[in-house]
Order: C-alpha cells, then sequence, then structure tokens
C-alpha cells in the first residue's frame, strides 16, 4: 500500500475512535445534573467541532493532488492533535 493511503487509513481509523468517544461523551452528558450537563454539553460541541475541522482536512487530504500533499497533511495533523487534546480534557 503506498505511504498516502496507509496515511488516509490511519488519519480514518484515528476518526473513527473520535467519533465513538464522542458519541460516548454524549451519552455521559444525558445522564448528568443540569449544572453539570451544561458545562458538559459545552464541552461536548467544542469537540465536535474539532472532529469536523479534521474531518474537513482529511476529505480535502484525500483529494489532493501531491502538491499539495505535505501542506495538506500538515493541517490533518493539526486538526486530530485540537480533537485529541478537546477530547481527552473532557473525559
Amino acid at each position: 500500500m503506498p505511504p498516502a493511503e496507509k496515511y488516509l487509513a490511519k488519519m480514518e481509523t484515528q476518526l473513527t475512535a473520535w467519533s465513538a468517544r464522542l458519541d460516548a461523551m454524549k451519552a455521559v452528558l444525558e445522564e448528568s445534573e443540569l449544572q453539570d450537563r451544561l458545562e458538559f454539553h459545552r464541552q461536548v460541541e467544542a469537540s465536535q467541532r474539532q472532529h469536523e475541522v479534521a474531518r474537513r482536512h482529511l476529505d480535502e487530504l484525500k483529494q489532493s493532488g501531491e502538491e499539495a500533499w505535505e501542506a495538506l497533511k500538515a493541517g490533518v495533523e493539526a486538526a486530530l492533535k485540537g480533537l485529541t487534546a478537546s477530547v481527552n480534557s473532557k473525559h
């Protein structure tokens, strides 16, 4: 498998894992007390926005030519790093 395909597969796997984590966070939200729910809701929304940014970057990377690969790859990695930090700070 070419390196670009390996990288894309790895990123897809990462985003799928974060989607499951976000779903779990939402389930916790439903069981929380009202004030806790409001704060946790804000945190989940922030993580969801980070997930959407990472997804957009990955989609752009998939459609890019070789000349744009490195620049877009850096954007995907930055978005995933932000998502990782966001989700990990909410558990």
